[in-house]
């Protein structure tokens, strides 16, 4: 069977049947329908736009937050911080996706979490 890993930082790490055109969004569901306890593994997403797409915002009841430090959840492909929403990135036969809650830094302004560091500063 052809798989994805979908692996959350201090949770689960559960692989995941792939198919052909699956994005991250649909990965990280397969993960969630694959627990038998649901409330150690939810999450929640935030729609930032069509070229962005949905991000998530919640990880096991974990919320990013803006003060008094900044975090936030990064989502990596194979080790590579990704550049567009879980609904927007198509994953590839055996992809490693992982979920890391992370103190916003200069490294991640290219990234999905750069655009809703930038989105938070304005609001």
């Amino acid at each position: 069977m052809s798989t994805v890993n979908v692996n959350i930082t201090n949770g689960p790490s559960i692989d995941v049947k792939w198919f052909s055109g699956m994005n991250t969004q649909q990965a990280l569901e397969g993960a969630y329908n694959q627990q038998n306890l649901k409330e150690q593994f939810n999450f929640a997403l935030q729609y930032y736009g069509s070229s962005l797409g949905y991000l998530v915002i919640m990880m096991d009841n974990l919320y990013e937050q803006n003060s008094p430090l900044i975090y936030y959840w990064e989502f990596y492909i194979n080790g590579v911080a990704s550049k567009t929403g879980i609904d927007n990135t198509i994953l590839k036969e055996g992809d490693k996706v992982k979920f890391a809650y992370e103190r916003y830094n200069t490294n991640h302004e290219t990234t999905t979490v750069g655009v809703k560091h930038k989105s938070s500063i304005r609001d």
